[in-house]
């Protein structure tokens, strides 16, 4: 099972890092009505912790286990946490609560629509460069 969710969590962040080609972009969810402008992927699956210290340093308050991804055209944020949701965030502005400033209830919610495919082979690279920067054996 533990494999399986590493695997997973691989998987997204090979979603968030091919995301880089689709950008500029537009997004919305229908559901809650959330629209932004994409303009650019921050999201380094290497460099979280330092993605996140740059982010909160120019006043985002970024909580822990959570991930900035992208900046929008206004200056928001997206942000990629709790259980695999995504936030949309202003500087000074901090998420209160699960449903609190909830652009996409997951994660695939966002990236679904782009059809992204991932190879075996990358999702493996993935799971190694993760493993080598956060523990643990490839």
């Amino acid at each position: 099972m533990k494999y399986l969710l590493q695997r997973h969590f691989a998987s997204s962040c090979l979603d968030i890092v091919k995301l880089k080609e689709f950008v500029p972009v537009d997004i919305e969810n229908s559901i809650n009505g959330f629209k932004t402008r994409i303009a650019r992927i921050v999201f380094h699956p290497s460099q979280i912790d330092e993605v996140n210290k740059e982010f909160q340093a120019a006043g985002c308050i970024i909580r822990k286990g959570m991930t900035v991804i992208a900046v929008n055209e206004d200056e928001s944020i997206l942000v990629w946490g709790g259980v695999n949701s995504v936030y949309h965030l202003r500087k000074w502005e901090e998420i209160n609560g699960i449903l609190d400033k909830l652009a996409f209830d997951d994660l695939l919610d966002l990236t679904q629509r782009f059809k992204i495919k991932n190879k075996k082979v990358e999702v493996d690279a993935m799971l190694a460069l993760l493993k080598k920067t956060y523990g643990g054996t490839a």
